[in-house]
């Protein structure tokens, strides 16, 4: 913190929804471990997203994603600038160009290519910063015949009875 010019810390507020309590306190007291401060400020759903949409937001928020779909445009069109621009202020000419250019091209080798480079582009710029990746957990009973989804995708038909 010294060597970034913040000897003496910072006092900054993360916005979330209250779902999110557990994961922003934990966050909270491991930035209280540097010296900074944390202003936690909650709401139900609608107002963290009538927030964010206002860019109303003070220095953070935190928000999850998924992807159930299991395709790179659902995770990388979240981070162009028509998206993001007004709230994250991310722009990269070549990530924008490869996005745009691999959701309409049908080779698909060429495709995951694009998407490919397009990683590497947010990996090196890191216009957000992810924190860690969720895994889901499931319960386990003889009289159930159930088989997790790769997609975390939950459908009662697939779940019967032994």
């Amino acid at each position: 913190m010294k060597e970034a010019g913040y000897e003496d810390g910072f006092e900054m507020t993360i916005h979330g929804t209250s779902e999110a309590r557990d994961i922003v306190t934990m966050i909270a007291d491991m930035l209280a471990d540097v010296n900074i401060t944390v202003n936690i400020d909650l709401m139900e759903q609608s107002k963290f997203v009538e927030l964010r949409n206002e860019i109303a937001h003070e220095e953070s928020f935190f928000i999850t994603y998924g992807n159930s779909l299991f395709d790179a445009s659902l995770a990388l069109d979240n981070i162009t600038f028509d998206i993001s621009g007004d709230y994250v202020g991310y722009y990269n000419e070549e990530f924008e160009e490869l996005v745009e250019l691999a959701g309409k091209n049908m080779d698909l080798a060429e495709r995951n290519e694009q998407y490919k480079r397009a990683q590497e582009i947010v990996a090196e710029d890191r216009p957000y910063v992810y924190l860690y990746a969720e895994k889901a957990n499931y319960g386990v009973n003889d009289r159930v015949n159930f088989v997790p989804r790769p997609d975390e995708m939950l459908y009662a038909k697939d779940i019967k009875k032994q």
